[in-house]
């Protein structure tokens, strides 16, 4: 942003004196009259650098303004327009641009609502492209949140007005999270775990279980939301004490739809996943040495 004269003048008057006082003189500014040569030679300079600070800017925003016309939406591009989406903000009049004159960061911060997005490409059997946008809330644990249908309102809106690609066919989504059921046999290890599957040293209640349901959240990225079984296998087979552990039973559905079966992989409609009960999540325990 382009300095005001005054600031120039200022600042240029400040170096001169400097620059004098290091070559042994003594320049005070304050007894040079209106027709000091000094005085006119920093006012001329000044408003010569005025000029040319505003025509910079002038030209910045004409280039960045073509650069912003000239961005092709890719998917990282929309997840960014959509990460950034400030709910119950307003815009900067003709601009795609939010207005946060007055609001603290934390307030800025706190609008920014939508924590995940999943850039859907969808072709239907006439050709036709379909994105989907999946977006959904998140705390500060990294657990997901379903939006609220006005964030999606808002969104859409957003994106129809100022945001959107012209001529793209997109749909935004704040779907609740598919549901899933699993019946697992964990054969462990008794002198790690007990008949309950707490750790005999007491630092952990109910180690295996916790790893079933955090692959949900952590081993599954939003983006993909590709759930594979031998992946949610594995994560278990990484808890200390369990030796082999033992996938009898995976389903899962969304919405009001039946609960499908799950033999390799399964992608969420609602983008992620998650059990809607604790009793969803029945565990039998074997130790090892029985077998």
């Amino acid at each position: 942003m382009a300095r005001t004269i005054s600031q120039i003048r200022q600042q240029a008057t400040a170096v001169f004196v400097n620059e004098m006082a290091a070559a042994g003189y003594v320049v005070n500014p304050l007894t040079w009259s209106s027709v000091n040569l000094f005085r006119l030679i920093i006012n001329v300079y000044a408003t010569c650098a005025y000029v040319q600070e505003v025509l910079f800017d002038k030209q910045s925003a004409e280039m960045l303004d073509k650069l912003n016309q000239l961005k092709v939406p890719s998917r990282q591009w929309y997840k960014n327009v959509i990460l950034n989406f400030q709910f119950g903000f307003p815009l900067i009049a003709e601009t795609d641009k939010f207005d946060n004159t007055g609001y603290t960061a934390a307030e800025i911060e706190a609008s920014k609502v939508i924590k995940h997005v999943a850039i859907i490409k969808q072709v239907n059997p006439y050709g036709r492209v379909k994105l989907r946008f999946k977006i959904a809330g998140g705390d500060s644990d990294g657990n997901y949140e379903q939006i609220d249908e006005d964030v999606v309102t808002a969104l859409t809106s957003y994106l129809d007005t100022v945001a959107a690609a012209a001529g793209d066919n997109y749909e935004v989504e704040g779907r609740p999270s598919d549901k899933m059921k699993n019946k697992w046999r964990i054969y462990y290890d008794p002198l790690i775990l007990n008949a309950q599957g707490g750790r005999l040293d007491g630092t952990a209640s109910q180690p295996v279980r916790d790893a079933i349901k955090s692959f949900l959240k952590d081993g599954i990225k939003f983006e993909s939301g590709t759930y594979v079984v031998v992946k949610h296998i594995d994560w278990v087979q990484a808890v200390p004490g369990v030796v082999i552990p033992e996938l009898l039973e995976c389903s899962a559905n969304y919405g009001a739809t039946e609960y499908v079966p799950i033999t390799t992989i399964y992608n969420p409609d609602g983008g992620w996943i998650e059990f809607a009960n604790e009793n969803d999540l029945e565990i039998e325990f074997v130790a090892y040495n029985a077998i």
